[in-house]
């Protein structure tokens, strides 16, 4: 799935979703072991937040992903702050 692939899905579900990648990915220090980090940054209820990391989940199929929905409070607090590469999609 591509990166604006993913932002579409993401924006199915918000529209005013913001879509991140970070990580070994981005750091150039990922190995065949290493997951894809992928941020979706929504002010979302919890059963929202399931239902997109499902979806995301699910139209990635067997991708080694791991998906982050966090409210654009927790991102600006804690991603912004420990995460050292950051590429919005």
């Amino acid at each position: 799935m591509s990166p604006e692939e993913l932002s579409v899905l993401a924006l199915r579900h918000r529209r005013d979703a913001d879509l991140y990648v970070f990580g070994s990915v981005l750091s150039g220090k990922a190995t065949a072991l290493s997951d894809i980090d992928v941020l979706i940054v929504a002010d979302v209820t919890d059963d929202e937040k399931a239902r997109l990391k499902a979806d995301v989940m699910r139209k990635m199929g067997f991708s080694p992903a791991k998906i982050h929905v966090v409210s654009e409070k927790e991102f600006k607090k804690w991603y912004l702050r420990f995460i050292n590469e950051i590429e919005r999609i």
